[in-house]
């Protein structure tokens, strides 16, 4: 059980504001009594595997109705993921690697690589490392940089030093 006590008593040109602390803390675990199964650190999560997968992104809803009638509204929240080029969905997990492909309406027309972790008994997909894109057979980095400020970043929008406008490049890889 985490308690974080916010509340700091001062007591003018006196050494007992540390003692007062003391005194709670040694309240609070009295109070609170042993430590419960719940508070125990969880269990080290299995080893996950780590794909890399080569597709589009796409509206994850809009793809169940085509391919199985699934009954979507016209106007809907689209629900971004990934659809590999073997046939297999993704939903992304919302992380600084995927925020682009979640949010960059620039980048659905594109074939992706993108490599991640695969959560156990689910399709979900956290990309770690770089997004790639293929283009005419070639491999290409896609990153966010800011001219003014000489930085790469992975998330679109303004740059986090200048807070001026960022724009998509694609690099070819060596």
């Amino acid at each position: 059980m985490l308690i974080k006590l916010r509340a700091k008593i001062r007591f003018p040109d006196s050494g007992l504001e540390l003692q007062w602390a003391r005194i709670c803390l040694l309240l609070l675990m009295f109070v609170s009594g042993p430590a419960s199964a719940a508070d125990t650190p969880a269990q080290p999560a299995p080893s996950l595997l780590t794909v890399e997968v080569r597709g589009r992104i796409v509206c994850l809803s809009e793809e169940m109705r085509q391919s199985y009638g699934a009954n979507v509204p016209e106007k809907h929240a689209h629900d971004y993921g990934l659809k590999a080029n073997d046939g297999k969905y993704y939903s992304l997990v919302r992380t600084a690697s995927s925020e682009a492909l979640l949010t960059d309406t620039n980048l659905l027309s594109r074939t992706l690589i993108l490599k991640g972790r695969v959560f156990p008994k689910t399709q979900l997909l956290e990309v770690v490392g770089n997004v790639h894109t293929v283009r005419d057979g070639k491999v290409y980095e896609l990153f966010y940089y800011c001219d003014i400020c000489a930085i790469k970043s992975s998330i679109p929008g303004p740059c986090m030093c200048c807070r001026e406008p960022v724009h998509l490049v694609e690099e070819s890889v060596k």
